[in-house]
């Protein structure tokens, strides 16, 4: 009935259910004797003796009964909501397991069938709605109250899992209720939680509550040196009034002559409160101070002034702001930073970081601090030096859960920030070009650009002292919210490349010099069979399983793509380090490089060595002479001759498009300008004399020394310029994949070429969508594989697959229709190069399935709600049986056929909403098929039908502005004609509304009548009527055009044709007829 959407808070939470075994437990419950003494609301604790395997550590951990302005649902509306987390080492299936508000019903609310992955929580809104689609947000049919009441998870065999009786204490708005959480395990306590967190760990909590504080606001934003700062915050009462709130500030660090000071605030309308008795209270931070005659600054230009929030009730419970929950991830005061003297101006983001002991702050082991950026406040965070090999002004900031620092509307909110100062690139303009050079190919690369330093004075001066200005560089932290921003799946394998501590090349195993960042409870063995892999270089049959190993796991266009960017910028630095592995673990299991530090780049040279300006710099051959280092992965794509040949292609694209020949204008240099521009975000000015300096340099080393044109043989490498308009066209494509596996659906495209063509950029439309990743190169007379899915791809037996050192690039968009259709094949200039018109082979379920009924918003009236009586009709359209198994609806509604079932020609089938619900309204010994998952809604919706196979058997939205009769007016929305082409269940004209009440579920629906058409006979009170024949009319007749009554019944004949006469002609002047059903 209404409309959907979903929010599942785990990423692996829809997983196929493993078996599973219930355990018992005692459950105990204890009442707060100190609680009671004091006359508090009685609080109910309790606890659980968990065991066994599954299902044992599902628990309720959180909810919330009274959501005035917190999470909205789908709606848009403040539900209550209750949190699910399975704390235990294995999935658990949660159908049958429910959720109650009464202890007399225990299965009151019944989960669907889904699984809950461990670790993983659920948010289940408590709204009366009772929405059970496992796709969608969960909604149970009650709600909390939060005057306090029973309320309990339970499992399948009706012992509770979590139970809070015989009540949950009373609840305030805003402000969740749960388990505790300590040193990251849940606990047996339950506490208040003022910053409530659905979907995630718990905090410590509050047993009880004082005053809650929220909304504070101060102003000026950043008081000028000398200005009064005007504090407020609302203070709520809880459980008893508010006796008072004091407010503790300083400026910058306490010392034996700066000391906290405490002002007591004020709701009374005076000293700076607005309004008397509005739970409001202001208090002032004095600009200046008075002693004697004497007045004297409280703090100086660009000094550090901090304060927090202490209130008691009339009971003397206390409480506090920022909570300050944890005293190593979370704020312990709110602050602001004053204006900067008017001699210091820049355009440059100012980055403003304060610590009492600074010099810790260059130190490894680091210290806490405090960050002022973008005109926001960040408290007590950890500052340390950043890198081994990098300067102590080069600094790593880490911020506290929940308060991440916001950066710009590209990187977003990050959790730590990296701000770099090179001791090798005096111009720090590289790093932003090196970083930029692998966005503008599309490579996931860090943001990284200037940023001015500014360590705020000596920490405990708060009028005086001269900040420290250091210019840096901000660099994006490659981590999950990162790889989230490209695209990349964050459950994926990822891995920081770093020194080893020996000088094996990187590679020779998969532990020393690398840290592991994400999917940290597994092993490494994954990198494991990588090294292995790739250390098969001694005999040509070893080389041979190294290079299937490579064209089956690794994502070559993204590392052909990084070695030809790295070539250009001839970056000397990652031979050994700095760079990232990441496998789409869940996904295509693809490796990618990600590229990390680029300050050794654009003709800093550093220890790279003779071999530094080759484009194979780092294999065994060109390795850098300092210690012998090289790299194996650098060694396979360089030495193999397809991956080099891919390589060597895509190089010299990216120096036609960004190093640009010499004969290129200077004004119109890419890389010139760029470098202009970095330099002049600096203040002052950077010199970038050197890189344009090295940029021609590397023309003439990457265009003459190393082209296929040198003099010296052993240079001719870099192929010539690729032609303008290619020719490429479409090879074999496989539509319906004879393993039934849709997924292992391919397009074969070819390259009739005798050079290698860069497909970069390239598209593919039509039934699928899809561009080419940068780096995608087909050698000369060969071709590529372009996939539903590269794992499926690869596990094909039977044609091309894996093992066979096939370029495979899967994650297309969409799926080719075993119907046919047109596939469309451009160049990134929107050239057509080729087309094809994929074979039409239909499945059965294809060419003969239909839905012929909606009822999406049945007549109310009857024991059950009007959305009850849903259901959604099918016939089988065909001259043979139809196999249903496997037949899925995956849009609007769910439901899948299970196996064995069948469907004879031209019978038909329902799936309902309800099935008492539809018994009571429509009657029994209907087709009923099932019960679907969700509801139709109301407002129109998609819905689709996926075959066994995954192939599109119909996919439409309705609108109820195609059959009005069909909302709510007890009409369902019929199709006009169910052998009509599938594409006309897409429009208007291929509905109407049924012509009997409730639609006929399980029949035929008549068609409607044609009108009648009414003409003069012989005699006054008689006329002919022509229609449809057999059909029987209603006669009605009035002297005035407003008045009708009964004159009788016809029925048409056999030829189309009858005559009525009235019995009863009125004595009037004038009389009228018409005819109704």
């Amino acid at each position: 009935m209404a409309s959907r959407g979903g929010e599942i808070l785990s990423r692996q939470l829809l997983q196929a259910p493993p078996p599973f075994f219930l355990s018992d437990f005692t459950l105990f419950m204890q009442i707060s004797v100190s609680a009671r003494r004091r006359g508090l609301p009685l609080l109910y604790l309790w606890g659980l003796i968990l065991a066994g395997p599954a299902g044992a550590q599902v628990r309720l951990t959180e909810f919330l009964a009274s959501n005035e302005s917190g999470r909205k649902d789908q709606d848009g509306e403040y539900s209550d909501w209750v949190e699910i987390h399975n704390a235990g080492a294995e999935a658990v299936n949660l159908q049958d397991w429910s959720l109650t508000d009464k202890a007399d019903n225990k299965a009151k609310w019944s989960f669907p069938a889904l699984s809950l992955a461990p670790g993983g929580y659920l948010v289940v809104f408590a709204s009366e709605k009772n929405r059970r689609d496992p796709a969608a947000e969960l909604h149970t049919n009650f709600k909390l109250g939060a005057g306090g009441e029973y309320l309990a998870l339970m499992r399948p065999d009706g012992t509770a899992a979590t139970e809070y009786a015989p009540v949950f204490p009373p609840q305030l708005p805003d402000i969740s209720y749960g388990l505790s959480v300590t040193d990251g395990a849940y606990t047996a306590d339950s506490r208040y939680f003022q910053q409530p967190t659905p979907g995630a760990v718990n905090g410590s909590g509050a047993t009880d509550l004082g005053p809650v504080l929220t909304q504070p606001v101060h102003t000026p934003l950043r008081p000028a040196e000398g200005e009064d700062v005007l504090v407020t915050v609302k203070a709520t009462r809880t459980f008893s009034d508010v006796a008072e709130v004091r407010m503790r500030w300083i400026a910058m660090y306490d010392s034996v002559g700066n000391p906290f000071k405490e002002v007591a605030m004020r709701d009374d309308g005076q000293g700076g409160d607005a309004v008397a008795g509005d739970s409001v209270y202001s208090g002032i931070i004095p600009g200046k101070v008075t002693t004697g005659t004497t007045q004297t600054n409280t703090f100086g230009a660009g000094r550090l002034i901090r304060w927090n929030f202490i209130a008691k009730d009339t009971a003397a419970r206390s409480s506090r702001f920022p909570l300050f929950l944890e005293p190593l991830n979370s704020a312990e005061y709110l602050g602001t930073v004053s204006k900067d003297p008017a001699s210091f101006t820049t355009p440059m983001p100012v980055w403003y970081w304060f610590a009492k002991n600074t010099s810790a702050a260059g130190t490894d082991q680091g210290t806490r601090g405090a960050v002022f950026f973008k005109d926001r406040y960040y408290d007590n965070i950890f500052i340390r030096r950043r890198g081994g090999a990098t300067s102590t002004n080069s600094k790593k900031f880490d911020f506290n859960s929940g308060d991440h620092c916001y950066i710009d509307d590209i990187v977003g909110k990050v959790e730590e920030a990296n701000l770099n100062l090179s001791d090798q690139d005096s111009t720090l303009c590289r790093p932003a070009m090196g970083f930029e050079t692998y966005r503008t190919t599309g490579h996931p690369a860090c943001a990284a650009f200037p940023m001015l330093q500014r360590m705020g004075g000596s920490p405990t001066v708060p009028a005086s002292s001269t900040a420290t200005n250091v210019m840096t560089y901000y660099v994006e932290q490659v981590d999950t919210r990162f790889l989230e921003r490209w695209g990349l799946d964050p459950a994926g394998a990822l891995y920081k490349m770093n020194q080893k501590s020996n000088l094996d090349p990187v590679f020779t195993d998969s532990t020393d010099g690398v840290e592991k960042k994400t999917r940290q409870t597994e092993n490494n063995a994954d990198l494991g069979l990588v090294c292995t892999a790739l250390k098969k270089r001694t005999t040509e049959a070893l080389k041979d399983q190294r290079a299937v190993f490579m064209f089956d796991n690794f994502d070559l266009p993204n590392m052909i793509n990084y070695l030809a960017v790295r070539a250009v910028i001839n970056d000397y630095d990652d031979v050994r380090k700095n760079f990232y592995m990441y496998r789409d673990t869940p996904g295509d299991r693809e490796w990618k490089i990600l590229p990390w530090d680029k300050d050794g780049s654009f003709g800093v040279t550093g220890d790279g060595g003779t071999w530094l300006a080759h484009p194979f710099f780092g294999d065994f051959a060109h390795l850098k002479q300092n210690a012998n280092q090289w790299n194996l992965l650098w060694e396979a794509i360089f030495n193999d001759p397809r991956t080099q040949a891919m390589y060597l292609r895509r190089l010299r694209s990216l120096m036609d498009a960004q190093l640009q020949p010499s004969t290129v204008p200077l004004a119109e240099r890419y890389f010139e300008k760029r470098a202009d521009f970095w330099g002049s975000q600096f203040t002052p000015a950077k010199s970038v004399t050197a890189i344009k300096s090295f940029l021609n340099t590397r023309r003439n080393q990457l265009y003459n020394t190393y082209a296929i044109t040198a003099a010296s043989a052993a240079n001719r490498l870099i192929p010539e310029a690729q032609e303008a308009a290619p020719e490429i066209h479409f090879g074999a494509v496989e539509t319906n994949p004879a393993s039934g596996n849709q997924a292992e659906e391919f397009i074969e495209i070819v390259n009739p070429n005798s050079s290698a063509i860069d497909l970069s950029g390239w598209t593919v439309s039509g039934g699928i969508d899809h561009t080419f990743r940068p780096g995608t190169v087909i050698l000369a007379n060969d071709h590529l594989y372009l996939a539903n899915s590269a794992a499926a791809f690869r596990t094909r037996t039977t044609g091309p697959g894996g093992g066979q050192k096939l370029l495979v690039q899967g994650g297309w968009s969409g799926s080719l229709s075993a119907r046919g259709e047109l596939l469309t094949l451009k160049d990134p200039a929107d050239r057509v190069a080729g087309t094809l018109n994929t074979p039409s082979v239909p499945t059965a379920a294809q060419s003969f399935l239909r839905v012929t009924k909606v009822m999406y918003d049945p007549a109310g009236g009857g024991a059950y709600s009007g959305g009850d009586y849903e259901y959604v009709e099918l016939r089988n359209t065909g001259t043979e049986t139809l196999a249903l198994e496997g037949i899925t609806f995956d849009k609007g509604i769910t439901f899948t056929f299970p196996a064995g079932g069948t469907l004879a020609p031209g019978a038909r089938i329902l799936l309902v909403k309800n099935s008492e619900a539809f018994a009571s309204r429509y009657g029994t010994g209907l087709p009923v098929g099932g019960v679907f998952m969700g509801s139709l809604d109301n407002a129109g919706e998609r819905l689709r039908i996926l075959d066994k196979a995954g192939e599109g058997v119909l996919d439409f939205s309705y609108d109820p502005s195609w059959a009005p009769a069909a909302n709510g007016g007890g009409a369902a929305l019929v199709a006009v004609e169910d052998t009509a082409p599938w594409t006309a269940w897409n429009t208007p004209a291929g509905w109407r509304s049924s012509t009997t009440l409730n639609g006929s579920p399980g029949g035929v629906d008549p068609a409607p009548m044609a009108l009648p058409v009414l003409s003069p006979a012989d005699e006054v009170g008689s006329f002919q009527v022509a229609g449809t024949p057999g059909s029987v009319w209603q006669v009605q007749r009035s002297t005035d055009l407003r008045n009708w009554n009964a004159a009788g019944a016809v029925t048409i004949g056999t030829d189309g044709a009858a005559v009525f006469r009235d019995a009863a002609v009125p004595a009037a002047s004038r009389v009228f007829y018409r005819c109704a059903r």
